[in-house]
């Protein structure tokens, strides 16, 4: 009984089953997180929503709002929050006159490069010049965090892409 060269079916099979593991494993060690990263650009995208609602708000009525709150129903359907704890986004107004404000919201992803470029980054420093902490409260901390190699920042403080007015 004379056997054919090559593969068996079963064989072939378990190759491949086996080449689709790794490479699932290799796309997520190199990808990253795809939902993570998702969900910050929806949080950079609100922010930059915010910002002009923010000025449409002002120039109608000569300052700020006192909340994010105070721009519904007019400017934005309801005033936003986190797509993934559901928390309300950072904002931060003068007394009075309200003519400036302070937004941000938390990114997941500290090795996130929007972090770079926001209100808070003092490229002369470089780092930051001061942002919210996850309780809104005002906190020094370097572009990009631990992520980016920059150990110098509390390890408390949350990476906030913010912006001012």
């Amino acid at each position: 009984m004379k056997r054919d060269s090559g593969f068996t079916l079963i064989e072939l099979l378990i190759v491949v089953a086996i080449l689709g593991i790794l490479g699932a494993i290799l796309f997520v060690a190199i990808g990253g997180n795809p939902q993570r990263d998702a969900r910050d650009s929806n949080r950079l995208t609100t922010v930059s929503q915010l910002q002009l609602a923010l000025e449409l708000y002002k120039n109608a009525n000569g300052n700020y709002p006192q909340t994010l709150a105070g721009l519904a129903p007019t400017y934005i359907g309801k005033a936003p929050t986190d797509p993934k704890t559901g928390v309300a986004y950072s904002y931060g107004v003068d007394a009075n006159p309200a003519n400036s404000y302070h937004v941000g919201a938390i990114l997941e992803n500290e090795a996130n490069k929007a972090l770079c470029t926001d209100a808070d980054f003092d490229s002369a420093t470089p780092g930051w010049t001061g942002g919210f902490d996850a309780n809104g409260v005002a906190v020094n901390i370097f572009c990009g965090g631990v992520a980016n190699g920059d150990t110098a920042y509390a390890a408390d403080a949350q990476p906030i892409y913010d912006v001012r007015s």
